[in-house]
């Protein structure tokens, strides 16, 4: 399931079948809001850097950043640029087949940062 993108409340309703298309046991009803986006105030808004990560793994690499702000990336093989807000975050990351790499990692603001991923 996929929300719409217009603002709105949508209902869906779900039925299981048997293969045979007879109904049977309670019907589901799917209620989707979707909000119209806030801009965020001056207050919220934070700068970000941006940091070129270089994914030597031969395949998407999937890096996962905890820290001032959560981060999930997907990034394909070669070089590719994410920003985050600068502070000190735990990562996660997989690739090579689904080996994982963990660690911690800081980001200071003004600093320029390459990050290098490759297997083992």
């Amino acid at each position: 399931m996929q929300a719409p993108a217009d603002a709105g409340t949508y209902k869906g309703y779900w039925q299981l079948r048997t293969p045979g298309g007879q109904p049977f046991g309670e019907q589901a009803t799917v209620v989707i809001v979707v909000r119209v986006p806030v801009e965020p105030t001056a207050t919220e808004r934070v700068a970000t850097m941006s940091i070129l990560i270089h994914n030597r793994t031969g395949e998407s690499l999937v890096l996962n950043l905890t820290g001032p702000r959560s981060y999930k990336f997907t990034l394909v093989p070669g070089d590719s640029t994410i920003d985050v807000v600068p502070g000190t975050y735990a990562f996660v990351g997989t690739g090579c087949g689904g080996a994982t790499r963990r660690g911690t990692k800081s980001f200071e603001s003004g600093q320029a940062l390459d990050w290098d991923w490759w297997c083992d």
